[in-house]
Parts: structure tokens; sequence; C-alpha cells
């Protein structure tokens, strides 16, 4: 965490940086440090997909559910954009893992938030 505490005393606009950061916050248990990180880094450069996936999963392990889903469905949309297939996968399958309730439109990579409180699933 220092290295990051550096890079961003050099240079406070290093959005990567504070992903990072808010990496190792969130690997130490640091779930709201990490978040405050994230918010940093979307707020310098908020086209980076895999920060809302961070975010998001940050927002997961503090059982904010609806919040995670946000995160997680503005980062399937970037890495989409920018053609980020890995990424785009691994936040489907985080997406999956955290919300059951999340209808998918006949296998397609749209997701309906308002459905979260739905029973039925559709993950062909």
């Amino acid at each position: 965490i220092s290295d990051y505490n550096e890079a961003i005393r050099l240079k406070p606009d290093y959005a990567e940086a504070y992903n990072n950061r808010g990496n190792a916050k969130l690997a130490l248990g640091d779930k709201q440090g990490a978040i405050n990180d994230f918010n940093q880094a979307i707020r310098i450069k908020p086209d980076l997909a895999e920060v809302y996936l961070n975010r998001g999963l940050a927002k997961s392990d503090l059982g904010m559910i609806q919040s995670a889903l946000e995160d997680l469905q503005e980062a399937r949309r970037l890495s989409q954009r920018n053609g980020d297939t890995t990424l785009h996968e691994k936040v489907l399958k985080e997406i999956r893992r955290i919300s059951p309730y999340v209808f998918y439109d006949h296998g397609n990579t749209k997701v309906d938030l308002a459905s979260t409180q739905s029973t039925s699933v559709d993950f062909q």
C-alpha cells in the first residue's frame, strides 16, 4: 500500500494507482477504504471498467447488493464497449454469483436490474 500511496502523492490523478490501492485494501479486509479508493479512481477516469467491477465486489462483500449490481452493470457495459471479452465474462460471472435473481434474456448479456426481486431466472 505504501508504494501506491507514494504513486498517488507524486501523481494525484493516477486512477490506476487508486484502483490498485483499493484492491490491496480489499485483500486486507478494508472494504470501505477500498470503496473510497475506487470512488476516487472513477472520479478521475470514469471509463475504467475494472474499477466498477472491483467496487461492485467490495459493495457485495458489504451486503450492498443493489449498488453492487449497478456497478457490475456499468463494468459490463464498459467492458463490452471496449471489446474486453475476458473482463466482460468475469463481470457476468460475478453478477450471477451475487444475484441469482438477475434475468438474462435468453443467453444475451442484457441484464435487467429491476428484476432482482423476481423468482424466475433464464440462464440458457
